[in-house]
């Protein structure tokens, strides 16, 4: 008599499988796939679809949410009715908060962005003249190369004191 179910005598023998390679780090021999699996390279592959992948995934459909979140406000909003079972979904779906700080609604007003009340940031200007800011850029150029040839000239220094 086996001791081990085929499956697992399978499972044991993938493990004693190893990949050679070569140079290029291309499988000379011992693979992964089956030989009736592998597909030519620089050719494409097509996966069928398969029901079993989604299967433990919980996805509602937005008929299904609209209709589930019509019965629970009905319930909700009736004193006299209690909700005995919870259904599997998070109840933030079902809540429509139009006035929330969080909401982008809140957050991108348009009416403080187009409208009558809309608030614009002015630039900061040292200068309101094209002439006088064109004239300080042009100091500043001055001054930036002067600290540049005198950082040159102490690197230089410290430089020679090593040698």
């Amino acid at each position: 008599p086996d001791l081990r179910k085929a499956r697992d005598i399978r499972r044991l023998n993938m493990y004693k499988n190893k990949l050679k390679r070569d140079e290029k780090g291309e499988i000379v021999s011992g693979s992964v796939l089956e030989h009736s699996d592998k597909i030519e390279k620089g050719k494409m592959a097509r996966i069928a679809p398969d029901r079993r992948w989604f299967g433990n995934t919980k996805v509602i459909g937005q008929k299904v949410l609209e209709k589930f979140r019509e019965e629970l406000q009905a319930k909700y909003h009736d004193p006299y009715s209690v909700v005995l079972k919870q259904a599997k979904l998070p109840l933030t779906l079902l809540e429509i908060k139009d006035h929330d700080e969080t909401s982008i609604k809140r957050q991108l007003d348009w009416e403080g962005t187009f409208g009558k009340k809309k608030t614009r940031k002015r630039p900061k200007l040292s200068q309101f003249e094209y002439g006088s800011m064109l004239d300080a850029a042009r100091e500043r150029e001055v001054l930036y190369q002067q600290n540049v040839h005198k950082d040159k000239q102490t690197q230089a220094a410290q430089f020679q004191k090593f040698m």
